[in-house]
């Protein structure tokens, strides 16, 4: 499975994903691209991440969420 954002009326998008350490393990600046768990190749251990979104309309609005997400296999 694949954790993806989705949304509507997007002109830029930027997804982040980090490690409990801070690390950045992950960067999406499409929509459509989205995270399998893994970092180069390698299966990631099951913990929680944080996922960072910045999205900006096609009014020149930006939003910018933060939230958890739990790895689960």
């Amino acid at each position: 499975e694949t954790f993806v954002a989705k949304g509507l009326f997007i002109r830029s998008f930027r997804m982040e994903i980090f490690n409990r350490w801070g690390q950045q393990i992950f960067v999406a600046d499409r929509l459509e691209d989205g995270w399998d768990g893994k970092l180069n190749d390698s299966t990631l251990p099951n913990q929680i991440y944080v996922v960072k979104v910045t999205a900006t309309d096609f009014l020149g609005r930006t939003v910018t969420r933060t939230q958890r997400l739990t790895l689960l296999r």
